[in-house]
């Protein structure tokens, strides 16, 4: 065999080989991008399932919000209308033991009818304080229930913009507040009528 015929089959060896290891390569290089391509897609559509979920989750809450304040408005009307019974069986119970007091002879007809009013008084300012006592749990269970879906909100909507690539929303910056209804104004607080021996009940101011 002469030494051209040994170069040539040498160098189609070389350039066989170098071929199919070149296509190889292309191969396995091909097929770790659409590996890659898969992963991103997966991870986009989980993402858009999880934001749709978020918005969702978010709305729902925003409107059980509005509900919520709704529900306390009528909690402290309720509280507010118990609140002047309250006060008005305290003045009428004064002004009867007022003049209880006064009298001199505690067995008179008077008498007699003044403490069976007293008596009465006393059983309605009792009934009546258990009522304002009632209603202030009950708008104080209200105010954290609004707490605690207004900090939800607030983490969800974080979570959010965490999956959109969006920033922080600035809170430096002061804003022009519009009038707004007092329930939904942030900030609103409107106070209840102090009842002795009871904390006022506020609104709480949204965040």
């Amino acid at each position: 065999m002469s030494l051209n015929v040994i170069i040539s089959t040498f160098i189609t060896l070389i350039l066989y080989f170098g071929v199919n290891l070149s296509q190889g390569q292309w191969l396995a290089n091909s097929a770790y991008a659409d590996e890659q391509q898969g992963e991103e897609v997966s991870q986009a559509k989980a993402d858009a399932e999880r934001m749709i979920g978020l918005e969702s989750i978010i709305k729902a809450d925003k409107e059980k919000i509005l509900d919520l304040k709704a529900e306390l408005e009528k909690r402290k009307k309720n509280f507010q209308s118990v609140a002047d019974k309250l006060t008005e069986a305290k003045t009428d119970l004064e002004k009867s033991q007022s003049k209880l007091s006064s009298i001199k002879s505690k067995d008179s007809k008077v008498a007699l009818d003044l403490q069976a009013e007293i008596i009465k008084l006393e059983e309605e300012y009792d009934l009546l304080k258990k009522q304002s006592e009632l209603e202030f749990q009950a708008g104080t269970t209200v105010k954290e229930q609004i707490r605690s879906l207004e900090e939800k909100v607030q983490k969800d909507e974080k979570a959010l913009r965490s999956i959109l690539g969006k920033e922080e929303p600035h809170t430096d910056v002061p804003t022009q507040q519009q009038p707004a209804d007092p329930i939904d104004s942030e900030d609103s607080s409107v106070t209840l009528p102090k009842i002795p021996g009871l904390p006022q009940l506020t609104t709480p101011q949204s965040k």
